[in-house]
């Protein structure tokens, strides 16, 4: 029998998981078990999970880390501890993401002979938006254009979002690397795939309700809008890792023109010359001393320290 597992990574959004968890105790296609990889949150959460695995029809294995990983080392951590159970599929996804009863169902009615297979990632605020735009597809816009353009897109995902991954696949190209620690993990391991060989592809009628993407933009010289992060500690990762995926996957002549934007941006319209400095060094990280730690990271004995483990049976029937 096919046995598939969630694994759910969370960091200070408890309201949010338990919503979460109750959309994946209420698959139409049981689920045979819930991982909830905690990164080290400070609210409510382990109680959260704790009252949920009493309502909860499948085992629910929490983890709570002692320092955050980022969405990167949980998702590293989490498919780790799902492979070495023996799962056939591994089911990814965020904290605020909530599947549709039928998602999986869906899925697996249409997936079952593929890599990895996505939900179709709608807004979670209106019914026919699309969270995130689909790859390769910027025709298809909305959940209805999605549908009729048939049952799977192949080709395209927006992983890790309701993303179910054969065990196949890990075994094959190895896990995210947790080096990413938050954007470009999902993009790199998505590309490892389809560079492996494993079909891709979207099943429309799985959905799966998200926050729709909101990624701040600023103008260049009124030419262009430029992506745009506030925060220097996260600019410095951000640039990192896109330069880095950028070479990988999209060539040298797109990274060059993604780094000459991001550096015309903090120089020019936001006249900042420390900012600027952070690009190119990040950018230089991302080409010399990153890709080695993202090779390194994919198949390495990886053991975080953990703070909790606790696992929940299914409460008894009454």
């Amino acid at each position: 029998m096919t046995r598939i597992a969630a694994v759910v990574v969370t960091f200070n959004r408890s309201e949010l998981l338990l919503g979460c968890l109750r959309a994946l105790n209420e698959q139409t296609r049981r689920l045979d078990a819930i991982y909830v990889v905690d990164n080290a949150s400070t609210d409510s959460t382990e109680d959260t999970v704790s009252r949920f695995s009493r309502e909860a029809a499948i085992p629910v294995l929490y983890r709570r880390l002692e320092k955050n990983l980022g969405g990167a080392g949980g998702f590293s951590f989490g498919t780790r501890l799902g492979m070495q159970e023996g799962f056939d599929w591994l089911w990814l996804m965020d904290d605020d993401g909530v599947p549709a009863a039928t998602a999986l169902a869906e899925i697996m009615a249409v997936g079952s002979e593929m890599g990895v297979v996505n939900s179709l990632v709608a807004d979670i605020k209106g019914d026919n938006d699309l969270a995130f735009p689909l790859e390769n597809f910027p025709g298809i816009q909305s959940v209805q254009q999605a549908q009729a353009a048939g049952p799977v897109i192949q080709g395209s995902a927006s992983p890790f979002n309701g993303t179910l991954v054969s065990a196949k696949v890990f075994g094959k190209i190895g896990y995210p690397s947790r080096g990413f620690f938050i954007w470009g993990d999902e993009v790199d391991f998505l590309q490892r795939a389809k560079r492996a060989g494993f079909a891709v592809g979207t099943a429309t009628h799985a959905l799966h309700r998200h926050p729709k993407n909101k990624k701040s933009q600023k103008s260049l010289l009124g030419v262009a809008n430029v992506q745009y992060v506030a925060d220097n500690g996260r600019l410095a990762i951000f640039i990192r890792n896109y330069v880095y995926i950028m070479r990988q996957y999209e060539g040298v002549l797109n990274c060059v023109k993604f780094i000459a934007k991001q550096f015309a941006l903090e120089l020019i319209s936001v006249r900042d010359v420390a900012r600027s400095w952070i690009v190119l060094k990040s950018a230089f990280t991302g080409l010399v001393y990153f890709p080695e730690t993202v090779r390194v990271q994919r198949t390495d004995s990886f053991v975080p320290d953990i703070a909790k483990s606790t696992d929940f049976s299914p409460a008894p029937a009454k």
